[in-house]
């Protein structure tokens, strides 16, 4: 989160992008619920897209 996964390229990109898809869906949870499911939906897709470009290097990821 916060750009710390963009030095890993379009993995990178993607999983922060999915990151902040899943943050805005939680936040609509109680009050839009088809908003916040469509939300979840394209967030799940960015990982899918991602799961191929996961670097080879060995690295710590540490989120938080």
């Amino acid at each position: 989160m916060n750009g710390r996964l963009l030095q890993y390229g379009r993995w990178g990109a993607l999983i922060e992008e999915s990151e902040i898809l899943a943050m805005r869906a939680e936040s609509l949870q109680d009050s839009d619920t088809r908003s916040s499911r469509e939300l979840h939906g394209q967030a799940a897709a960015l990982v899918e897209e991602a799961l191929p470009l996961i670097p080879n290097e060995k690295f710590i990821f540490e989120p938080y």
